[in-house]
């Protein structure tokens, strides 16, 4: 993730360094379709907003305040919800131990994607903590299921 985050920061400082190149007349006018800057590629056009909050996001990581690592989270998901920052979420709250809350997001990325191995496994082990042990079982099995993982199987 810090890579995303680095990568993201980078693309953001290139972003508001490129300036467009001056118009030198029109001295060639067969070339001068060649000569009009590209697209910008997506991962150049960044909103502000988002920057803003991977900063914050890194900064807080950086020095482990994850009350603030959650909510820039959390506004990171509101402006641009993406797999990844939902995955980072439902991790923060399985590392912290709030496992009613792990489960939950855990649940929703479960929808999206059924076969999501890390998913299954946080939601397993979150309602088994919570105590929602028919709904564990469920989970441990289809996770059985994808790893044959003795492990898994004695849950």
């Amino acid at each position: 993730m810090k890579y995303v985050v680095i990568f993201l920061l980078f693309a953001a400082s290139t972003f508001a360094q490129n300036k467009p190149a001056p118009n030198k007349g029109a001295k060639n006018q067969a070339t001068e379709p060649a000569q009009k800057p590209a697209e910008t590629p997506p991962a150049q056009q960044i909103d502000p907003f988002i920057a803003h909050f991977f900063k914050k996001y890194s900064l807080a990581l950086q020095f482990n305040d994850y009350d603030v690592v959650k909510d820039a989270l959390y506004d990171i998901i509101v402006e641009a919800p993406t797999d990844s920052m939902l995955t980072n979420l439902t991790l923060l709250y399985y590392e912290n131990q709030k496992h009613t809350s792990a489960f939950l997001v855990a649940q929703a990325m479960l929808q999206r994607n059924p076969k999501n191995l890390t998913m299954l496994e946080v939601a397993a082990n979150s309602a088994e903590a919570v105590g929602i042990l028919d709904r564990a079982l469920q989970y441990f099995e289809s996770l059985y299921l994808l790893t044959d993982n003795l492990n898994t199987l004695y849950k």
